[in-house]
């Protein structure tokens, strides 16, 4: 028996690691009262309103003015009048879709990179979820990549601590590879590269965000792209619901 959709996100989502962009998507929504008068099952996440969108708006804030001051203290002098370096980035660039083009998030995954199998059997559907899940159930665990990002930033501002950051990206570049070996059934194939390129993705958010002293700049538009990438699982979530029900899969034989 198929397993009801709000099971189907709510246990695929912890296994993928993409529960800390899902929450924090609900989080820097323009539009709160969508999500709150949303018939689908992205409201049954834990903790989804444990944080409101001021808060996260007041973090990313935050995180601009300790980028500010970081160039202060190394003697950078166009920042002396600078409280938040988002000043020092023509507005342009500041745009969501700009950041994405920059930074390169979401590239175009080649088929010809994949490995993809002609059978679409029921049984061999099954046996690529278990894969996926066991895969990814592994590096998540292992590098924390299920860590909510404002986490991640709140420990390089008050602690100035990016080791945090640091693992989730090279968790995610190591759970990339991995991805690539999985042989992918044919009518899978764009959900696979959807999650492949969410986590390349991943890995270039967190290791900008972890070279916040290199290149503050870089940094700051990476958080700047989380609304981005949050929305992106958000998709994800909603096409893995859709095959799942499409293909009368059986989770039970997953879990």
């Amino acid at each position: 028996m198929v397993k009801p959709a709000n099971f189907i996100i709510l246990f695929l989502i912890l296994c993928f690691g993409l529960v800390s962009f899902c929450l924090i998507f609900k989080i820097f929504s323009p539009k709160p009262e969508q999500s709150k008068n949303s018939d689908n099952a992205k409201t049954i996440l834990p903790g989804a309103n444990l944080q409101t969108g001021q808060e996260a708006n007041n973090l990313t804030d935050a995180f601009g003015e300790f980028l500010s001051e970081k160039l202060k203290s190394s003697g950078q002098s166009f920042s002396t009048l600078t409280k938040n370096i988002k000043e020092l980035i023509p507005k342009e660039l500041l745009d969501v879709s700009s950041v994405e083009k920059t930074l390169n998030l979401f590239p175009e995954i080649n088929e010809a990179d994949l490995k993809i199998s002609q059978d679409t059997s029921k049984i061999n559907q099954t046996k690529y979820l278990k894969t996926i899940v066991e895969v990814s159930q592994k590096y998540v665990k292992n590098f924390n990549i299920d860590k909510p990002i404002l986490d991640v930033l709140n420990e390089i501002v008050k602690k100035q601590d990016a080791a945090s950051a640091q693992k989730i990206a090279e968790g995610s570049k190591i759970l990339v590879k991995e991805l690539y070996k999985i042989t992918v059934p044919s009518n899978w194939l764009d959900f696979h590269k959807k999650i492949i390129a969410y986590f390349i993705s991943n890995q270039i958010i967190h290791e900008a965000i972890a070279g916040y002293n290199d290149d503050p700049i870089k940094s700051y538009l990476a958080v700047r792209a989380i609304p981005k990438i949050s929305s992106a699982a958000i998709e994800i979530e909603d096409l893995l619901t859709k095959k799942v029900l499409e293909n009368k899969i059986d989770l039970s034989k997953i879990i």
